[in-house]
């Protein structure tokens, strides 16, 4: 056998084992690269998740707190705002703070809502007189009326006939304990207690401030919605 019939014979087995060895080489290698990447984007996209979750929890809590920081007072800018004022009157506005209207000169009442069964209850208010508001601003024409406004946007107006009766001591009324209807004076004014303490900011009869149609006297009982709470402004209507 010469040397090329030995080469041929030897030729075909070696390529057939190598052929054989790559394919297992390539094979692993591909198989393990293949795991690796996708361990790896498994864990690519872990990491990924885990960073962006608090990223994604936090910001609408910093946007909503940064909001409420905002837009919400401080407690004391709240009460101060919330015991504001005005008087709106053809001479023109005035603004008065809780503190000032407790300033002037008190007035004290009774006032109970005629509603439910007799005895109606009543309470003892501590206000400013609206008349008193009224002056500094110009005084109450003839004829005029009264539209007051809250925070809640409740309706109420007095109109010409309502404070000529005012005027006149002639306010429609009705005996706490019998129910039995009449008229008595009343005093309009802007009250800031009850009984000796101050409104409460919320509730039924929330404060700061209440309009009150009140008497002299512990005996009558008016209509309940001519006594309007959470009051902010009166405007004077010619």
């Amino acid at each position: 056998m010469n040397q090329r019939e030995r080469w041929t014979r030897w030729a075909g087995p070696v390529l057939l084992v190598a052929l054989v060895l790559g394919m297992l080489v390539l094979s692993g290698c591909g198989g393990s690269s293949g795991d690796v990447s996708t361990t790896a984007g498994a864990g690519s996209e872990a990491t990924s998740t885990t960073q962006q979750s608090p990223q994604t929890t936090a910001a609408p809590a910093t946007t909503t707190a940064q909001t409420v920081a905002t837009t919400a007072p401080s407690v004391s800018e709240a009460t101060e705002d919330a015991g504001a004022f005005e008087v709106i009157a053809p001479s023109g506005t005035r603004s008065y703070t809780l503190d000032e209207l407790k300033a002037m000169t008190p007035v004290i009442g009774y006032w109970g809502a005629h509603k439910g069964d007799i005895p109606y209850q009543t309470n003892q208010y501590k206000g400013v007189a609206l008349a008193d508001l009224l002056a500094e601003a110009g005084g109450l024409p003839a004829g005029a009326g009264l539209e007051f406004n809250t925070s809640d946007d409740f309706p109420c107006a007095y109109d010409s006939i309502r404070m000529a009766a005012i005027a006149n001591g002639a306010y429609q009324v009705w005996d706490k304990l019998t129910g039995e209807e009449g008229t008595a004076p009343v005093r309009l004014i802007v009250a800031y207690e009850i009984d000796g303490e101050p409104l409460p900011a919320s509730g039924e009869g929330a404060g700061p401030l209440r309009l009150v149609p009140a008497l002299e006297a512990d005996t009558h009982v008016t209509e309940g919605k001519y006594s309007p709470y959470l009051l902010v402004s009166v405007k004077v209507v010619q």
